[in-house]
Formats: structure tokens, C-alpha cells, sequence
């Protein structure tokens, strides 16, 4: 299980703005990129994580966390659409 602690940054000067809104962009592009994937039918989750960490210059970790997110998010939709159908019937 992961564990992720959420922090704040009180004074962030503008150029730790531009790094940290490029930063949030590679990661939604990871996520969004992983995602799809995984809906069209992945096979291969290293080679996902090595081709995102690649084109992104960013580190495998982030990559790995992107796509563990995009697996959590279609469990958690399957999962909605489950109970949602266990309701109507």
C-alpha cells in the first residue's frame, strides 16, 4: 500500500510557480496517457512506465504513480458502476 503525505508550499516564488505548473502537466499527461492505455487493453506496465518516464524527462517514480492512479481510477469507476447497477435491479 502507498502512502502519500500532502504538503503545502506557504511562499512559492513565480519561478517555482513555472516549475511546479510544468511539473503538473507531465504528470497529467502521464495520467491521461495511462489511462488510456489501460482502457484500450494494456499488456506491458514496465514498458508504460519506462516510455512515460522517457518522453517526459521525468523520474520512473513518477510515472509508476501515474499509472497506479489510472488503475485505481477504472477500479473506482467499475466499482461505481457495479453498485450503481446493484441499485437499479
Amino acid at each position: 500500500m502507498k502512502t502519500t503525505i500532502f504538503g503545502v508550499l506557504p511562499d512559492v516564488t513565480p519561478e517555482h510557480d513555472t516549475v511546479l505548473r510544468r511539473l503538473m502537466r507531465k504528470y497529467g499527461l502521464m495520467l491521461r496517457f495511462a489511462f488510456k492505455r489501460w482502457v484500450e487493453g494494456l499488456s506491458n506496465v514496465g514498458a508504460l512506465e519506462r516510455h512515460l518516464s522517457s518522453d517526459t524527462t521525468l523520474p520512473l517514480r513518477y510515472a509508476k504513480d501515474a499509472v497506479q492512479e489510472a488503475q485505481d481510477l477504472i477500479r473506482a469507476r467499475h466499482q461505481a458502476m457495479q453498485d450503481g447497477l446493484a441499485l437499479w435491479t
